[in-house]
């Protein structure tokens, strides 16, 4: 029964499917995500129209098990604030929540297992999903770079330029090194 770390607060595993032991709550089905949400309608105020203040077009989805929460305001349609909410929240899910269970999900096998370095950008829907792995292989490994890489079938420069391509990975890559008192990932 898997452990869930998220905000620095310890989360018992409550029987969901999606927190079985080999599967992040990133890597779940839209109906899988939506369904272990709470959904708040809202009404925002700021530019955007006449229409905007008019009707209930915002959106915050909230993971009712690990707190995290995510909003959606920028259309004026609530569908598409909707996907905008549940693709924040996958990314959030990913930088945010660990799983003492490391287990590559089979939607990333192929991304780690292909020859050469891993090329997945952040408009890529996988990509949650991939920060997910490589944050979750750093904390099975008590964050140690070489022995993550390893975990992940890279060397230790391709798991470093994927941690140092995006920021915000980064930063959650060197809150789980402080977490283990190591120092953080250098760039050049």
């Amino acid at each position: 029964m898997p452990t869930l770390i998220a905000n620095d607060k310890l989360y018992a595993d409550s029987g969901s499917p999606m927190l079985n032991g080999d599967s992040h709550p990133a890597s779940a089905t839209a109906e899988q995500l939506l369904a272990e949400c709470d959904v708040r309608r809202l009404r925002r105020s700021g530019p955007g129209g006449q229409h905007r203040n008019r009707t209930y077009s915002a959106v915050r989805l909230t993971h009712v098990t690990t707190g995290v929460s995510v909003t959606g305001e920028e259309r004026r349609s609530q569908h598409e604030n909707k996907q905008k909410a549940l693709g924040r929240l996958r990314m959030a899910l990913a930088l945010q929540v660990r799983s003492h269970d490391f287990a590559l999900h089979e939607s990333v096998r192929e991304i780690f297992a292909a020859a050469g370095p891993v090329r997945v950008n952040a408009r890529n829907t996988q990509y949650p999903q991939v920060c997910a792995a490589v944050l979750d292989a750093l904390f099975a490994c008590s964050g140690s770079l070489s022995s993550a890489a390893q975990l992940l079938h890279l060397s230790t420069g391709q798991f470093v330029k994927i941690v140092a391509r995006d920021g915000d990975l980064l930063t959650a890559a060197n809150r789980l090194r402080d977490y283990f008192d190591l120092n953080p990932v250098k760039t050049s």
